[in-house]
């Protein structure tokens, strides 16, 4: 039985010689997932645990720290086309590599520097695997898989399932974990091998994103103006906001008047005290 962590290193500059080799530490997602792959390997006797990541070789002292906390083996992709590559360029790249055998992916909510979380499920769906969130647990039950979800109230809802499956850890403080220091030792002096990954190979057309921004605010109502009235009468229908057409009066009156009207009709409407 084989399970595959996604991991993700993410710069820190408050880190950098001493007892590190660089400035690029595992995220918090990552910490994350490899708690749920140490429990999963405690159920499932012989089971193996895979670190998968797309990253550059700045990544590879951060990743070798996976191999004492959880993974058998860690593998990153790389190639010249997944510079600045998107989530789904990524996903892709992950399912590519994901060795043959794994029944179990498990990844982070999000990264903890910009990540959106979209990480797992893209994958799951390049893979064709179900995929479940706010997953807080899971154990190997003989062929099958069993894990636990977050949900309302800190209630847990348990599910079971023997098809392959892409999980993500709930966000939540990752289990306390202290390796020894033979194996920080041997970690550091292990290689972490880089397979070639190549950029996209969709054969339908990619999403592109043309803008980004807040949301436009929602009216409380629709208003078409009548298409019988002219010109003028469709104008003042959609300044006065349709309220000649609901039976009501428009409100009148010099700049004093108005604004007495407009307090008086939004404390009477329980918009205002």
């Amino acid at each position: 039985m084989k399970a595959v962590v996604l991991l993700r290193a993410v710069f820190d500059a408050s880190v950098g010689g001493g007892t590190y080799e660089g400035p690029y530490v595992l995220d918090g997602s990552s910490q994350a997932a490899l708690g749920l792959a140490r429990q999963w390997r405690s159920s499932a006797p012989g089971g193996r645990v895979a670190g998968v990541a797309i990253g550059p070789p700045e990544w590879e002292p951060a990743l070798r720290n996976a191999l004492v906390l959880g993974c058998d083996e860690v593998w990153r992709g790389w190639g010249d086309a997944m510079g600045g590559a998107d989530v789904l360029t990524v996903a892709q790249a992950i399912a590519e590599i994901v060795p043959a055998g794994a029944a179990l992916v498990i990844g982070g909510e999000s990264s903890s520097d910009h990540g959106t979380g979209l990480l797992p499920p893209a994958v799951a769906e390049n893979l064709g695997w179900p995929y479940r969130g706010e997953v807080t647990g899971v154990v190997a039950e003989g062929a099958a898989t069993a894990f636990a979800v977050r949900r309302e109230g800190g209630r847990r809802l348990h599910c079971r399932t023997e098809a392959a499956i892409v999980v993500a850890a709930a966000r939540m403080p990752a289990p306390a974990f202290y390796p020894r220091v033979a194996d920080l030792i041997a970690a550091r002096k292990t290689g972490v091998p880089c397979v070639n990954v190549d950029g996209p190979k969709r054969d339908a057309p990619g999403i592109e994103v043309i803008g980004y921004g807040p949301a436009k605010p929602l009216t409380r109502h629709l208003l078409q103006p009548s298409a019988g009235a002219n010109p003028a009468q469709r104008l003042k229908q959609l300044m006065s906001g349709g309220v000649t057409n609901r039976g009501a009066k428009a409100m009148g009156g010099a700049g004093d008047e108005m604004a007495r009207k407009l307090v008086e009709l939004l404390v009477s409407e329980g918009f205002a005290t």
